[in-house]
């Protein structure tokens, strides 16, 4: 009566008759004389806490009182330890965490590990506390950092190589004629080459950015893209400017593309509503791309 109009857990008491251990949760109605309550089992909760790690929600749920007494926990043997008293324990760590901010998201790292923490407050001071072990998807996104670096310095080292190419001038009319056609061969080669592992890059990409709902996460994928974007930009003026230094056009380049994918091109058919699709591309990461998106 006391909390008009707000949610109320009383203490947890012991139900005389099942033995178990309960909380009871009221509250005033519009009336403000009736009450409504239900008493819930903190086995039931415990039993829920814990199922909601199983099925994949979280790696540990917690719920918290406010003074860090652990109600629930994914992992029973945390049940009835108090928070927040040192700094030694992870779950010291998001007590202070949760003390010291008014955020209902934070990031942090302990132990070498790299946490999210999501924080839902009731009762005025209760907490129920879900946390995320990111640390291997924050290292898939570092790798996908690193192999979008070295493809950009194998495509420097690659138009540089072609710019050299090109700047070598032959004297007898015989030899320019065949280093044009080698040029052209190469470039018509290189454009396949190039395109095919930015490309699947910024497909996988995308997939991320289509599944992820991490704040974070997004933010490191359109990154991503943008650079792989502007990466392909650059590829394709180059190239462009290279074919026309040679006096060949696209439609070459076009053949040599689809020569490329020749004998070794593949690993896929499947069906869509109303459709079936057959995928062929001598890549098997734009087979993946291709049927996630």
């Amino acid at each position: 009566m006391e909390n008009k109009g707000k949610l109320t857990i009383l203490e947890p008491y012991v139900d005389v008759q099942s033995g178990d251990t309960m909380l009871a949760l009221g509250k005033t109605l519009c009336d403000g004389t009736s009450v409504i309550s239900v008493d819930i089992s903190l086995d039931q909760m415990q039993k829920l806490t814990e199922e909601a790690v199983t099925d994949g929600g979280a790696d540990i749920e917690m719920i918290l009182t406010g003074d860090g007494t652990v109600v629930t926990h994914s992992d029973i043997n945390e049940v009835g330890k108090k928070y927040g008293e040192t700094d030694e324990s992870l779950g010291d760590r998001i007590v202070s965490m949760i003390s010291g901010s008014d955020d209902r998201y934070f990031e942090f790292d302990f132990e070498d590990q790299h946490y999210i923490v999501y924080d839902v407050q009731f009762q005025d001071d209760w907490h129920c506390i879900s946390v995320y072990d990111a640390t291997s998807v924050f290292g898939s996104l570092t790798g996908i950092l690193i192999a979008t670096i070295a493809v950009i310095v194998a495509t420097v080292l690659i138009i540089g190589s072609i710019l050299a190419v090109l700047g070598r001038r032959g004297i007898i009319a015989e030899r320019a004629i065949a280093s044009s056609e080698a040029k052209s061969a190469f470039l018509s080669r290189m454009s396949h080459e190039i395109r095919t592992p930015i490309n699947a890059m910024l497909g996988m990409n995308e997939m991320i950015l289509r599944e992820s709902k991490d704040r974070a996460i997004l933010d490191y994928s359109e990154r991503i893209k943008q650079a792989g974007q502007t990466l392909l930009g650059m590829v394709d003026s180059i190239l462009h400017f290279s074919r026309s230094e040679t006096g060949e056009r696209e439609g070459q380049e076009a053949a040599a593309g689809e020569s490329a994918d020749g004998p070794d091109a593949v690993r896929e058919s499947f069906r869509a509503p109303g459709a079936r699709i057959l995928v062929v591309d001598d890549n098997s990461m734009n087979l993946v791309v291709f049927q996630s998106l």
